[in-house]
């Protein structure tokens, strides 16, 4: 499925922190929300298709808290808030500890030594392939329907992996991994990891957090990391949603 998406446009928003979409107009107006720095400060923009943020309000990291948060116009098109995929649900481990003392080979889901492989090099982790553990955790933070059959997620995975010098009080810890991906229930129940790393149309995904899909088209908000900020991604996809 995410191999016939058609990027259509990307528009950068203000931060490098965490972000989601409140929804989306018929007409294609976005309202989409940031928390950012350590103390979680939010922004909410209003993005137009054919100008990109034309409105904003800020807590300019706690100089403006007085902010008065949008009112969402009526017939707001809004991701799906009920849960899915237990599936793709999985939370056995501590993400950091002494591996021994807590049995960690024996909890994670384990990866072969060829998915080791291919995961290091595709988030280019400067760690040696044998290090990884195995999964320690995998949540569905945002789900879209786009047919019958098939649903796009949002999801976070958090790898286990020993250290290559431990500490007195731990000797492996954890890394994330955020995907976007296509999930089948019916034909796929659960998807290999690996089949889910892939950047979607050149399109380079950061750490997709939200998703929904509308009128043919897929709107993801992409978190940022280190000196890249959020950003929402539109990509075409001809098919109906559910959601219109």
């Amino acid at each position: 499925m995410l191999t016939i998406l058609e990027h259509f446009a990307t528009y950068d928003l203000l931060y490098a922190g965490d972000c989601k979409l409140l929804g989306v107009t018929d007409n294609g107006d976005i309202y989409v929300e940031e928390l950012y720095g350590d103390d979680d400060w939010l922004a909410q923009h209003h993005i137009l298709t054919n100008e990109g943020i034309v409105e904003t309000v800020d807590e300019a990291e706690g100089n403006n808290l007085n902010i008065k948060v949008f009112e969402l116009p009526e017939g707001l098109i809004q991701p799906r808030a009920k849960p899915c995929c237990p599936q793709l649900q999985f939370s056995g481990a501590r993400l950091r500890g002494l591996r021994a003392d807590e049995r960690i080979a024996e909890l994670v889901q384990p990866l072969s030594i060829e998915d080791k492989i291919e995961l290091t090099e595709f988030m280019e982790w400067d760690i040696e392939p044998l290090q990884l553990i195995g999964i320690a955790e995998s949540v569905i933070l945002s789900h879209t329907k786009v047919s019958e059959k098939s649903t796009i997620v949002c999801r976070r995975v958090r790898i286990a992996y020993q250290l290559a010098k431990p500490e007195v009080t731990h000797d492996y810890d954890s890394m994330d991994v955020y995907l976007l991906h296509e999930y089948q229930p019916e034909d796929d129940p659960m998807p290999e990891l690996v089949d889910c790393l892939n950047d979607i149309d050149d399109v380079v995904l950061l750490r997709p957090m939200d998703c929904l899909f509308h009128m043919g088209r897929l709107y993801v908000a992409d978190g940022g990391e280190d000196d890249d900020v959020s950003a929402i991604h539109i990509f075409q996809l001809p098919i109906q949603s559910e959601n219109s």
